[in-house]
C-alpha cells in the first residue's frame, strides 16, 4: 500500500506522534504496527485481570452480605453508585427490565471493581478490613488495600490507553505487561499461567 494511502487511513494526527519519535515514515509505520501488536497482548493479560479481580471483589463480598450487596442502602460512594446506574441502564436498553445480579456485575466497568479497593471504603464500608483481606492470597507480604488499589489502578490507567488506540510505546509497555500478569497472579495462579501460556503462543 502507498505511504500516503496509509497516514490517510491513521489521519495525520494520530500518525505525528509515531513520526516524531522516529527517523523516517516508514520507521513510523513500523513503530505503529509494533504499538497496535502490543497492545493485542496487553489485552489478552487485562482481560484476566478484569475477570478475576471483579469474581474475587463479588465472590467475598456476595458470600457474606448476599448476591446483592451492592444494591444494599449506603453500599456504595461516587462515583461507583453512577458506576452501578449507568451499567442498570445499559441493561434496560437491552431489553432486560429486571436483570439479574449476574447480569450487573458481568457489566459493571474494570472502574467500579477498582474502586471497591479505594480508601474512601475504608472509611465508611470497611470492606478492605472486614472482608475483603481475606481474599488475594497471593499478594507479596506488606501488600494491603492501599498496594493493590495502587497497581489495579495503574492497570486500569494503561487499559484505557490500549482501548482508546492510544501510543504506549513511550510508557514503559513490556514491564506494564509484566505488571499486570504479576497482579493477576495475586489473585489467581491458574489465571496467570493460562494467561501467559496465551501470550506464548502469540508469534
Amino acid at each position: 500500500m502507498d505511504l500516503s494511502e496509509l497516514i490517510k487511513i491513521l489521519s495525520p494526527a494520530r500518525f505525528r506522534p509515531y513520526l516524531r519519535q522516529t527517523a523516517n515514515h516508514l520507521q513510523a509505520v513500523a513503530a505503529y504496527e509494533e504499538n497496535l501488536l502490543f497492545c493485542t497482548r496487553y489485552f489478552i493479560a487485562v482481560h484476566f485481570l478484569e475477570i478475576t479481580l471483579r469474581n474475587e471483589i463479588n465472590g467475598i463480598l456476595s458470600a457474606n452480605l448476599g448476591p446483592d450487596w451492592f444494591l444494599r442502602q449506603d453500599a456504595l460512594i461516587y462515583p461507583q453508585i453512577q458506576q452501578l446506574e449507568d451499567s442498570r441502564k445499559r441493561l434496560r436498553k437491552q431489553g432486560k427490565k429486571q436483570p439479574s445480579s449476574d447480569d450487573i456485575v458481568a457489566e459493571l466497568p474494570l472502574g467500579f471493581w477498582v474502586g471497591i479497593l479505594n480508601a474512601g471504603y475504608e472509611k465508611q464500608q470497611q470492606y478492605w478490613r472486614k472482608y475483603l483481606y481475606k481474599g488475594f492470597g497471593h499478594r507479596p507480604k506488606g501488600h494491603e488495600r492501599k498496594q493493590l488499589f495502587n497497581r489495579y489502578d495503574d492497570i486500569r490507567h494503561f487499559r484505557n490507553r490500549v482501548f482508546h488506540h492510544d501510543r504506549i510505546l513511550h510508557k514503559t509497555p513490556a514491564r506494564k505487561l509484566s505488571e499486570c500478569l504479576e497482579a493477576i497472579g495475586w489473585i489467581d495462579m491458574n489465571a496467570q499461567r493460562w494467561a501467559q501460556d496465551l501470550l506464548d503462543r502469540i508469534p
